[in-house]
């Protein structure tokens, strides 16, 4: 018979190798978890991400903008967006999209002698891996939660899109992943970028902030774990009032911290996202029927088309008509439109800045 003490040591030893086993064990499967459900999100939700390739259209002017080129600077660009109808609808980033004119506006502040037009033309859909483009339309843009909506001239039948009345809130220390398209060197290959919800605020409205320092990657869907929608990236740019100190936006950007805070992308909830696409539904259908019915045609793709609007009070009701540009009396009024500029100004209430556009090219930035 064996020595109890023998006994006593064989039986701790293959309990302490079962429990290493365990614990190795337990983290692979973790693991192995983890990487099931990326597959399953970039396999699920990938189709509905599309590039949007574009020229766009460089206007410099003022004293300091003759002395850069001036006009007729023309560069192409491409952007991730991603389908939120099926019938052709997509969304994308405002700020890459040309909106960066806006922001360049704002930094420089109203006295400045320096102004930037940037008007995307030549609008294209690219599906997945597609080399060949569906030409498309600048149908709206919110300056303020930085999004633009194109329309697919002609969708392809059983288009993969995100339902956005889908979206579920996020929680903090979530981990997420957003869903992009590689560049044309990359074949437009989907892929995804890793995070984690780092923080919420609620100014300048509700959003979600990743915990890395610079999470890069704006107009991108994004989603949890279990593949559903949280919300869509995005950059938000203080007004001059919010920057706060005498230096206005320009000595808030001097300050590194904030400069990576503000250029960072931030989350932008699926219920607003929602909210302002049904905005931009309705203003597109406005249009429409105009052109339809005997008024003004519809701009054809790489045509100007200059439509601006101001955002609306936080809480107001229905979309309703801009008051006319012309009006003296009003101390909000925007300039009058340049003769020949296509496209009528609406507010796009509680969701920011949104305006309908009646050709390829966008809204001139509303600030």
């Amino acid at each position: 018979m064996r020595d109890p003490e023998n006994r006593r040591r064989a039986t701790a030893a293959a309990l302490a190798a079962a429990l290493l086993a365990a614990g190795a064990a337990a983290p692979a499967a973790a693991a192995e978890a983890d990487e099931a459900a990326f597959r399953r999100v970039l396999a699920e939700r990938a189709p509905a991400v599309v590039t949007v390739r574009f020229v766009l259209k460089i206007e410099l002017g003022g004293t300091m903008g003759g002395a850069m080129g001036g006009e007729g600077q023309e560069a192409e660009g491409e952007i991730s967006g991603v389908v939120v109808d099926p019938g052709g609808l997509v969304l994308c980033s405002n700020t890459l999209l040309g909106g960066f004119a806006n922001l360049l506006g704002r930094l420089m502040g109203g006295g400045s002698d320096f102004e930037v037009k940037a008007t995307p033309t030549d609008l294209e859909v690219l599906i997945g891996d597609a080399t060949e483009g569906l030409p498309a339309r600048l149908v709206a843009r919110d300056s303020d939660l930085d999004l633009a909506w194109l329309q697919i001239e002609t969708p392809p039948a059983a288009l993969a899109s995100i339902d956005l009345a889908t979206g579920v809130p996020a929680r903090v220390g979530e981990p997420f992943v957003a869903v992009r398209r590689l560049d044309k060197v990359f074949a437009r290959a989907p892929a995804l970028i890793e995070g984690r919800i780092g923080g919420e605020t609620t100014k300048p409205r509700r959003l979600w902030v990743p915990a890395a320092s610079q999470f890069g990657g704006h107009g991108l869907p994004v989603f949890n774990g279990e593949g559903a929608l949280l919300g869509v990236t995005v950059m938000q740019f203080p007004d001059a009032e919010d920057a706060g100190g005498s230096g206005g936006p320009m000595a808030m950007m001097l300050e590194s911290s904030r400069l990576e805070e503000v250029l960072s992308a931030v989350i932008l909830p699926a219920s607003e996202v929602a909210r302002a696409t049904a905005l931009a539904r309705e203003l597109a259908a406005e249009r429409a029927p105009a052109a339809g019915e005997g008024g003004e045609p519809e701009a054809a793709p790489g045509e100007d088309a200059e439509p601006e609007v101001e955002a609306a009070p936080e809480g107001a009701g229905e979309p309703e008509a801009e008051p006319d540009p012309g009006d003296a009396d009003d101390p909000a009024a925007e300039p009058a439109p340049e003769p020949g500029d296509a496209g009528e100004a609406a507010d796009a209430s509680g969701a920011g800045r949104a305006a309908a556009a009646s050709g390829a090219s966008p809204a001139e930035p509303a600030r």
